[in-house]
């Protein structure tokens, strides 16, 4: 695994798995969960279709595919306004990472994940994705502004 943290814009990274976090709401009304839904409009009714429709519960990660780029929506929380536990985000970064692996994924961007308005602890969480991805060969690009 390769870690490379950069400030710049993660839409500009050219990264074609990005990762980000969502409540299981998939309200996606603030933060950088709002320039995804800007971005892929039609992600949100594709998840809520499938959280219904497959009865899917939060901690978990669910890929959305739009023309070459993959999101990885990580469900950490059951509603906006709640925020998750380390546990319930762990969970769902696991996922992500049996999800780049079942599908081939060597390179991955994402923000500083769980540490915007989820209010996770940036340290807390990259000691979490080094542990969960230092037994891959995946390329992990962290963008922040």
């Amino acid at each position: 695994m390769n870690l490379t943290i950069k400030q710049m814009d993660l839409f500009k990274s050219k990264r074609k798995v990005l990762v980000h976090c969502i409540s299981q709401d998939c309200a996606m009304g603030a933060g950088i969960a709002k320039t995804f839904d800007k971005k892929f409009p039609n992600m949100r009714n594709a998840l809520l279709y499938e959280l219904s429709e497959n009865k899917i519960k939060y901690p978990v990660s669910i890929p959305y595919c739009e023309k070459d780029i993959v999101v990885i929506n990580m469900i950490t929380k059951p509603r906006y306004f709640n925020k998750p536990t380390y546990s319930e985000f762990r969970k769902a970064l696991i996922d992500v990472k049996y999800i780049c692996l079942m599908n081939g994924y060597k390179e991955i961007g994402m923000p500083k994940i769980g540490c915007g308005l989820d209010k996770l602890s940036w340290k807390k969480v990259e000691k979490m994705i080094r542990e969960i991805f230092d037994d891959t060969d995946i390329d992990i690009l962290v963008c922040w502004k």
